[in-house]
Formats: structure tokens, C-alpha cells, sequence
């Protein structure tokens, strides 16, 4: 390029570039110490020159880079008494209002040996369609360096949302230095968070090659997806004979081994406790956690999926907790991840939701079936009905379902709220449907004089009963209905509503982390905004599946969640002692303006909650 010097010792460096004319105005550092004495950032200038620093300007094709930042590397840097330049060399990498880089090369005055210039060469990647939830296979992205002389990566790091769609695979190219044309590999795959969430997400990989300083901008690579959500048709509940397809306590070949705290255990569930070997979407379970060697907590999720930032159950040292669970299948298994210390967990098995390709079962059995939700009302509680006499050791109580609390005939399984108080031992409480007998499931555990409470799926018998088998000691019950699953024929059949549709594990809601994290109360709940997800499917949303971890309680209390706007009484479905924390799998009816409301019974208590499931409309 041509070159004039100003005064003040400002280089003019003038070229012509795909028929424009372009100006590069710079202002070396007033001492340099050659050769190769570093980057300086670029300002915006030229201005009069500082110690160690250099000022720039690029103008052309009518433009003005006004604020103009970047680096100048220079190799050679000579003047004579009065300050003027004798001779200069530098590379550079100018870029305009904090845009991408505008120019990028070298200049020379009667330098010794120009520098040649280098820049790294990159592509964008884009995964196409990959499933919420689930971790794609590694893709490979070439970088090049495409200019005439070698240059370091310093480093390579991926910019994203706190969701992390992508995860950096494999870097060979931090530290690396290239030759000319040569070049270094990354690897990347997309692993988007389960949840109902769909459409673009995209990143930015962020390469950094020694050219540019703080302030600068590095080499960047634009990195998209396009999420989409599996069976967004939902399912139908097939229920089943609760049996137990994980036992800790049991291990193969005698004694106890129980899971390590850290580690992910897979479980197959498919041909297993009364569940198909094909057309299941996902699974009804309730999970129990027992003897655990300290604090912690536990999250399952459809085997093959990215492990989510998500609870199930929480739990403190010698404790025995458990709640219900959907959770979809992946591969033919869920994980289980166990945080925090070692214990024993328990599995139980209540049904299944179909899937595409699912076929009735040769032997009879329990029809595929929609859930309908009710104002929840109590069936029975000992306390008040049956003389007030509590459910004994051994003993069995017999609840009619059907023809009560909006239950028709017909219906197969009732969705129910299980609560016990004032237990006179440690004890457990399972229910079933009526006369199917006890065969060593369990839905509900409970402490010597503590209240607990937990969802429950549940078959009914012929005559639309269940019945709640007791353990140990004296313990009051109460049964709380919430919804029915009942077949649907005719051109019901053929719609979306009463579906469920399960999904990976999503943390939608954390007080702990709100604006001024304040926690809700007896006075002011948490509001849940559904609309966003009910706008996604259209039709919208009857209820969401949530699980709810209630911590950090000021004083003992209760939560119940009721759709905004709704005057029925709400029932409460999760108990917390003051100080502790407890989760319960919470069935939340979408009202008013798509949301949902948790109430607090007394005091205050932060909530989390994280999406398990959504009820179609």
C-alpha cells in the first residue's frame, strides 16, 4: 500500500480493495522496543501518542470506523531524533463498533522484512434437528490458518446461555501454534435440556489466536440447532399391578449394595413389571430412598439423555422418603443419579403411557386410558370417617372411587393425593386396587409422628375400589381424588385431550434464584406461567406434572397448588418441617391466564420446580 507520514509521526496507509479505496490511519507507540514487542490495543484516534500505545482510524468507500478497536503486533519500529518514523512494521486486526473484524493484515514502512499476515479461517456448524433432552453425536470443525505467518491459539471456549445447548467434545487446538495453512480440529455436540422446549438455539465458539487483547474481538463461529420435542402427542395410561423392579437392599448373588453417591445407575423397564417391551413412552413409578448415609438428593431421567439440573426426592441422612415419578424411557431404561452420600433406593413400578406401535398385550388387561382432572376432594380420612378409629398394623382400608368426587363408572385408575399423620411407629402405607393384595410395593413412608403426603397412581378394581394396605403401628389416612383415567372411544379418540406427555426433566421455577429470591408465604405463593408452553402446543394445556422441592422452611408448613382463579378449596400435597426441605410430585391445573398457583399454608418456604410431564387440552 501507498504510505504518507503527518504530523504527530501518524502513518496514512492507503489501498484499493475489491475497487474501493481504504485509509488506515495510525498512531505508533512513542518508544518501541523491536522486534516483536507485543500487541497494542488499537484506540480510537488518531490522538497524540502515549507511552506503550498506539491509536488507529479506518475510513473508506464513504464510511468512517468511528470507534474502532482491536491490536497492532508490531515486529519493527525505528525513528530518528525528532520522532518521525524511519521504519515500521506491524500486523493488525481492526474491527468497527465493536462488529466483526473490518480488517485484518499487516503493514510495513521501509521495514527491514514486511510481516506477513495471519488470520484464522472458520465456518459456522449447525446440528439440525436434535431431540430435547437427548446428546447428539460429535461434530468436527476445521480451523485454518490462512495467512502467511504462524500463529498460537491461546484458547477455545464455547459462549452460551446457562441451559448449555452445546458441550465442547474435544479441543486440539488450544496452545496450538500453525503453520500457515495448517489447521486444528474441535469437537462439539449439541445436548439441549429436556423440558418443553423447542426451536433455534444457538452459541457462539470462541476462539482466541493471540491477536487480540482484552477489549478485542477473538475469532468467533456461529454453532445452531433446531430442538424438537418427541411424542408431543402425548399418551394414554396403561395401569398396572404395582410391582417392584429395583431393590437395592436385594443385591444379586445376597447382601446390600447400595448406590454410591455420584453415580448414575441404569434401569431397564421395559418387559418388566407388567410393562411391554415396545410402544411405552414412558413410565408411572414411585421411588423411594432409604438409609441414606448422609444428605442428598436423587433425579431420574430417560437413559441416553443429558443428565438435567432437576430433583425427584431430597433427603437428609438416615432418612426414608419417596414420591411418584414420570419419566420417560430412553433406550429401553431411565437413569438414576444420585447426589450428595450413599444409599438404598426402591422402585416401584404403577403403569405406563403408550407410545406409537404400542399393542394390547395378548393376555387382558387394563384398557389404554385419559386422565380427567376434579376439583380434588376427599374420599376418606380415618379421623373423621369409621368411627375416627386409625389404620391398624396389618390392616386394610377399602375406598370407593368411582360414583364419587366426579369418578364415573368405567373409570381404571384413580390419581390420588395419600397422606398419613400421627403414625405410632415407622410404617409404610401401599395402595392398590381392591382385593388385588399386598405383594411388598409401597407408596408412602412415613416416621413416628410425622405427616407426609404423596401422589399416587392407582387401579382400581372391577367395581371402581382401591384399598391402602398399613404395616406397622396405628397411623390416620386420608385420601385426597384429583383425576381418573378412563378409556375413550368415538371421536374423542381421535383428539388430544386427557393425553400425557412426558418429558425430560426441566427445572421451570427457583425462588431461590428470582428477582430479590424471596421466598413465598402464607400471604404470597408462587404464581406459575404456563402460558409459554401452552402457546407451543396450540391447543394448550390442561395441567402440568411438576415436581416441587420445598427448603429452607421458617416454620412447619404445607403446599398446595390450585389453578389461578379457582375458589375450590385446595388440598395440600406436600409437608415440610421447619428448616428441612421435601419434594412431592404435584399435579397443578392450568386457570386464569395459563398459570397455576402454589400456596403456603404458614410461614415462609423457597419452592423449586421442575417440569416432569404435561396434561394435553
Amino acid at each position: 500500500p501507498d504510505l504518507a507520514v503527518e504530523a504527530g509521526a501518524v502513518l496514512t496507509f492507503s489501498a484499493q480493495a475489491r475497487g474501493r479505496r481504504y485509509e488506515l490511519r495510525l498512531a505508533g507507540p512513542s518508544t518501541v522496543e523491536p522486534p516483536r514487542v507485543g500487541a497494542y490495543q488499537a484506540r480510537q484516534g488518531p490522538r497524540p501518542r502515549e507511552e506503550g500505545r498506539s491509536a488507529v482510524e479506518l475510513t473508506g468507500a464513504g464510511l468512517t470506523c468511528r470507534d474502532a478497536s482491536g491490536t497492532f503486533e508490531v515486529d519493527e519500529a525505528r525513528y530518528d531524533a525528532d520522532g518521525s518514523p524511519l521504519a515500521f512494521a506491524a500486523r493488525f486486526a481492526v474491527s468497527c463498533e465493536g462488529g466483526a473484524r473490518t480488517a485484518v493484515g499487516s503493514v510495513a514502512y521501509d521495514a527491514s522484512d514486511a510481516p506477513p499476515s495471519r488470520r484464522l479461517s472458520t465456518r459456522s456448524m449447525r446440528f439440525g434437528r436434535v431431540g430435547a433432552g437427548t446428546v447428539s453425536e460429535a461434530r468436527e470443525l476445521e480451523v485454518t490458518n490462512d495467512g502467511e505467518s504462524p500463529l498460537t491459539v491461546e484458547g477455545v471456549t464455547l459462549d452460551q446461555v446457562a441451559t448449555a445447548p452445546f458441550a465442547l467434545e474435544a479441543d486440539g487446538c488450544s496452545g496450538r501454534r500453525l503453520a500457515p495453512e495448517q489447521g486444528c480440529t474441535v469437537s462439539v455436540r449439541a445436548q439441549p435440556a429436556g423440558g418443553a422446549v423447542a426451536g433455534e438455539v444457538d452459541a457462539t465458539l470462541v476462539v482466541e489466536d493471540g491477536l487480540v487483547p482484552t477489549g478485542g474481538r477473538p475469532t468467533t463461529i456461529s454453532i445452531e440447532a433446531e430442538v424438537e420435542l418427541p411424542l408431543d402427542e402425548g399418551g394414554e395410561l396403561v395401569a398396572v399391578r404395582p410391582a417392584r423392579i429395583l431393590d437395592s437392599r436385594v443385591a444379586p448373588g445376597g447382601g446390600e449394595q447400595p448406590l454410591a453417591a455420584g453415580s448414575v445407575t441404569p434401569l431397564g423397564v421395559l418387559g418388566v413389571g407388567g410393562v411391554p417391551l415396545a410402544g411405552v413412552q414412558a413410565v408411572a413409578l414411585n421411588v423411594t430412598v432409604t438409609e441414606p448415609a448422609g444428605p442428598g438428593y436423587v433425579v431420574l431421567y430417560p437413559a441416553g439423555f443429558a443428565a438435567p439440573l432437576a430433583s425427584n426426592l431430597t433427603f437428609a441422612a438416615q432418612d426414608t422418603v419417596a414420591n411418584h415419578v414420570i419419566v420417560p424411557v430412553g433406550d429401553g431404561e431411565v437413569a438414576i443419579s444420585l447426589s450428595g452420600a450413599d444409599a438404598h433406593v426402591v422402585v416401584d413400578v404403577a403403569g405406563y403411557f403408550t407410545a406409537p406401535g404400542w399393542e394390547p398385550p395378548a393376555a387382558a388387561g387394563p384398557a389404554p386410558s385419559r386422565l380427567t382432572m376434579v376439583d380434588p376432594g376427599r374420599l376418606h380420612d380415618t379421623r373423621r370417617d369409621g368411627g375416627g378409629e386409625a389404620l391398624g398394623p396389618g390392616a386394610t382400608l377399602s375406598v370407593q372411587v368411582t360414583g364419587r368426587g366426579g369418578a364415573p363408572a368405567g373409570a381404571v385408575a384413580a390419581l390420588v393425593n395419600l397422606a398419613g399423620t400421627g403414625p405410632t411407629a415407622n410404617t409404610w402405607l401401599a395402595a392398590q386396587a381392591a382385593g388385588a393384595g399386598w405383594n411388598g410395593t409401597s407408596n408412602l413412608n412415613l416416621a413416628p409422628g410425622a405427616t407426609r403426603a404423596n401422589l399416587a397412581t392407582v387401579p382400581l378394581s372391577a367395581d371402581g375400589r382401591l384399598e391402602v394396605y398399613n404395616t406397622e403401628g396405628n397411623v390416620h389416612v386420608a385420601v385426597d381424588l384429583l383425576g381418573y383415567y378412563a378409556p375413550v372411544s368415538g371421536p374423542a379418540a381421535g383428539e388430544r385431550t386427557g393425553r400425557v406427555l412426558a418429558v425430560a426433566p426441566a427445572r421451570v421455577y427457583d425462588s431461590r434464584q428470582a428477582p430479590g429470591a424471596v421466598a413465598p408465604s402464607a400471604g404470597a405463593g408462587a404464581v406459575m406461567d404456563w402460558a409459554p408452553i401452552s402457546r407451543f402446543y396450540g391447543t394448550g394445556l390442561a395441567a402440568v406434572f411438576a415436581n416441587v422441592t420445598a427448603t429452607q422452611a421458617s416454620a412447619a408448613t404445607s403446599l398446595a397448588a390450585s389453578p389461578a382463579g379457582s375458589t375450590a378449596p385446595p388440598v395440600p400435597t406436600l409437608f415440610v418441617a421447619a428448616g428441612a426441605s421435601a419434594a412431592s410430585l404435584t399435579l397443578e391445573r392450568v386457570g386464569v391466564g395459563g398459570q397455576s398457583t402454589l400456596g403456603v399454608t404458614a410461614g415462609a418456604v423457597h419452592l423449586v420446580s421442575d417440569l416432569q410431564a404435561l396434561v394435553l387440552a
